[in-house]
């Protein structure tokens, strides 16, 4: 509740109306009494008036409160749907963020298996070409061996004709030095 209101001032200068009335030929109480009623009425009047400018700016402000209700329910409500619509906007994203990652996952996968399968397979060449090299040379080693032991060989050959050829030589002038 509000705070009473002062006592209402009088709608006009009541001591001026009095001398007037008085002057009209009124008698002084009849002049006091016609003004007594006079700013009664008038008093009444605006306190009236005064109720209905109250009453319409109540009626006003309730209106004003429904309206922002109204307003307030409605923006709630389109908040609360654009809220509904931004998550489910989010959902659709992470699973189609989740469907790429896994889409990349795999074929990152796809990918090393395939350059692993390539390893290997450069792997397997090299081994095969190594074991190659190493045919080849352990070939090539056995007959530089067999090349050593076939010149040792005919080393000897020639070192035992050479010997067998001297002696003989040798025989056959010991042969001629014996008379």
């Amino acid at each position: 509740m509000s705070p009473e209101p002062p006592p209402p001032r009088p709608a006009f200068d009541t001591f001026d109306v009095v001398s007037r009335l008085e002057r009209a030929l009124f008698t002084l109480e009849q002049a006091v009494a016609l003004k007594t009623v006079l700013n009664d009425t008038i008093l009444a009047s605006v306190v009236e008036a005064r109720e209905d400018i109250a009453t319409e700016a109540q009626k006003a402000t309730e209106l004003v409160d429904a309206r922002l209700q109204i307003q307030h329910r409605l923006t709630h409500d389109l908040v609360k749907n654009e809220i509904e619509r931004f998550k489910a906007e989010l959902e659709r994203t992470r699973v189609d963020f989740k469907y790429e990652q896994d889409k990349t996952n795999a074929n990152n996968r796809l990918d090393l298996n395939l350059e692993k399968g390539r390893v290997k397979e450069l792997v397997q060449a090299q081994d095969a070409r190594m074991l190659e090299l190493k045919q080849s040379y352990q070939t090539k080693v056995a007959e530089l061996r067999t090349q050593i032991e076939q010149s040792k060989l005919d080393s000897v050959k020639y070192s035992i004709g050479t010997i067998v050829t001297l002696l003989s030589l040798g025989l056959v002038v010991l042969k001629f030095m014996k008379p």
